[in-house]
């Protein structure tokens, strides 16, 4: 019997003990999961902050003074929502414009870990970002941008459009940020502006009716260019300087010209369809050396039904290797390797004495103010590029590509150029036409203002060779020969304006052109 209890007890206290310490592991279980939730929840609070950090842009019905950037209360302005952003936002955006009438503050300067989110499908098409503002240049000073991407940014799915002066879309000199499935359209410079050391990723794009560039490439930039479709405008791309970027598999057609490799950049072009632009499919020029295609890696790029050659490399000053492409041997021009066993190296020379951009200090903002007139000021917006850089401006209108034929002018100093009777070359490019001026009659001179005088400033460009005149040609498309002082030479154009003659005549000095201004 006392043997019997004492075994209870000891089953009990064993019991007991079994159950407390089950209790106290489950306590301690729940103890410890309610530290890893409320840790998890903690977590994911700060997430919903930093994480969930999307942010829902309407201009329409948005508001930015009493509203949290939900999807249900969005804001007004990507304005307010890049200022309010923390990293890895992804900032949402609502169809519609969203402009300087809508609130936005220009330019839009898109920070690292931010992604600006549209429509990708339509690459932006009723998602439209409609202005430009002053931004400060590291290289090159003010210009007028509607979007600073910067570090890694993203930016996807709109529309982007700068109709300013000399209006730029997008501006990229820093780093690697992503550009894909958006619309660059209508800016009056260029689609985007690549610079500096950027390296970014521009694919599946479309570049179209931009007023002188759909891309311009210079600096030192590695840029990707993928899959984009480059329309209707000057240059579709632009590559200058010592920029050296992938080009791989766009579409280039309908532009003046396809695709300019010049001073000393060295792209590689691959899978590209160059294709119905109206002068040239590729320009090559100076020491520029694109790879086009090599034993080892054949060009694939395709060429077809562009105005004058697919391949004009008359004015370059080395081999261009060009294997593994189609296009036809009548369609090129200066010296084209199509047979080449090797990439292309760059010959060791010397360069040529040029102008380093410089980093600018920053400027205040400022007027708009008149551009002197002196023939040394550059215009606000001219880019100092080096002088053996090619920089097309965009056009002031469109006219009808040919020119009337004209007769030589009379001999002697006194002779003037010959002026066709209605329609004159104006700009750089071509594009421009005015009526010929008419020159008020019995007014005092001393009162007559620059326009009342019907002032106008001839260029004229000594251009000898075959060479000199296909450069000349080439900045200048409407350019024509003619005689002066018994001297054949070539007029690039007439302006009203003095200092947009002083422009072209800077470009035609720095590519070693003798060029002067004719005052009428």
């Amino acid at each position: 019997m006392r043997t019997s209890s004492i075994s209870y007890v000891l089953f009990l206290t064993v019991s007991l003990t079994a159950f407390t310490t089950v209790l106290l592991n489950v306590n301690s279980n729940i103890a410890i999961a309610q530290i890893s939730s409320m840790s998890k929840g903690k977590t994911l609070s700060e997430n919903s902050i930093s994480q969930v950090n999307v942010l829902f842009v309407n201009p329409s019905i948005g508001n930015d003074t009493n509203t949290n950037g939900s999807e249900s209360a969005p804001l007004k302005t990507i304005t307010q929502a890049l200022q309010i952003a923390q990293d890895n936002t992804i900032i949402r955006l609502a169809k519609g414009t969203y402009s300087a009438e809508t609130g936005e503050k220009f330019p839009l300067i898109i920070k690292s870990g931010i992604v600006i989110q549209g429509d990708i499908s339509t690459q932006g098409k009723d998602i439209i970002i409609q202005g430009g503002g002053e931004y400060l240049s590291r290289f090159y000073g003010s210009k007028n941008v509607a979007i600073v991407a910067t570090d890694n940014a993203k930016i996807t799915g709109v529309t982007v459009t700068n109709s300013n002066l000399r209006g730029y879309g997008m501006w990229i000199e820093s780093n690697q940020p992503v550009v894909e499935a958006n619309t660059f359209t209508g800016s009056t410079q260029d689609g985007i502006a690549v610079t500096g050391t950027a390296a970014p990723q521009i694919q599946n794009n479309y570049f179209y009716s931009n007023g002188a560039n759909g891309i311009t490439i210079s600096g030192t930039s590695q840029a990707q260019i993928q899959q984009n479709t480059f329309q209707d405008t000057g240059f579709g791309i632009n590559i200058a300087q010592d920029a050296s970027p992938q080009i791989i598999g766009n579409k280039i057609s309908h532009n003046r010209t396809g695709v300019v490799v010049q001073a000393s950049s060295s792209p590689v072009l691959r899978n590209n369809s160059i294709f119905n632009n109206k002068e040239d499919g590729l320009v090559v020029i100076a020491k520029a050396i694109p790879d086009l295609g090599n034993s080892s890696s054949p060009g694939g790029n395709q060429f077809s039904f562009n105005g004058r050659y697919d391949i004009n490399a008359q004015a370059a000053t080395q081999q261009v290797s060009a294997y593994g492409n189609n296009l036809a041997s009548n369609r090129i021009a200066g010296k084209v390797d199509v047979t080449a066993a090797a990439a292309p190296v760059k010959a060791a020379i010397s360069p040529i004495p040029r102008t380093t951009p410089t980093l600018l200090k920053p400027l205040l903002p400022r007027e708009n103010t008149p551009t002197s007139s002196t023939d040394e000021e550059q215009q606000l917006n001219y880019v100092e590029v080096q002088p053996d850089t090619i920089e097309f401006t965009a056009p002031q209108a469109n006219i009808p590509s040919s020119l009337p034929v004209l007769e030589s002018a009379p001999t002697g100093e006194s002779a003037l150029l010959p002026v066709p009777p209605a329609k004159i070359p104006v700009s750089n490019n071509g594009n421009t036409t005015m009526p010929a001026p008419r020159v008020p009659q019995n007014r005092p001179q001393k009162q007559a203002t620059r326009t009342q005088t019907g002032l106008r400033y001839r260029v004229i460009v000594e251009a000898e060779s075959t060479r000199q005149q296909e450069l000349v040609k080439f900045i200048a498309s409407d350019a024509f020969r003619t005689s002066r002082g018994g001297k054949q030479v070539m007029q690039a154009g007439i302006f009203s304006d003095r200092n947009k003659a002083n422009n072209l005549v800077r470009q035609f000095k720095n590519n070693g052109l003798k060029a002067e201004i004719i005052r009428e």
